[in-house]
């Protein structure tokens, strides 16, 4: 695989839907979240954008796989609003 650019970004992007909010993702009925945008939703939101920074330098039958990412979600989305998230790969 070739080397990405330094800093490259790529978006991706999701209308939130009832199977996006925490309060559907908890595997324990005793559980309570609220109807926003689930965390781990973000994350794999956040995911899909690094992927798609190496897609294009991925050869055929190439997958990228493997994902490392600082997260802090301070403020609650509705269902229905429309979030977008960067992805960009800096080498360490």
């Amino acid at each position: 695989m070739n080397e990405p650019a330094l800093n490259s970004i790529a978006s991706a992007e999701l209308i939130v839907h009832d199977s996006d909010l925490a309060s559907a993702l908890s595997s324990d009925p005793a559980e309570s979240f609220p109807p926003v945008f689930a965390t781990r939703r973000m994350i794999a939101l956040m995911e899909l954008a690094g992927a798609k920074v190496l897609k294009p330098l991925l050869q055929p039958g190439e997958l990228s796989v493997g994902f490392s990412a600082e997260v802090r979600h301070t403020a609650a989305t509705p269902k229905g609003c429309d979030r977008h998230r960067h992805g960009s790969l800096r080498w360490a």
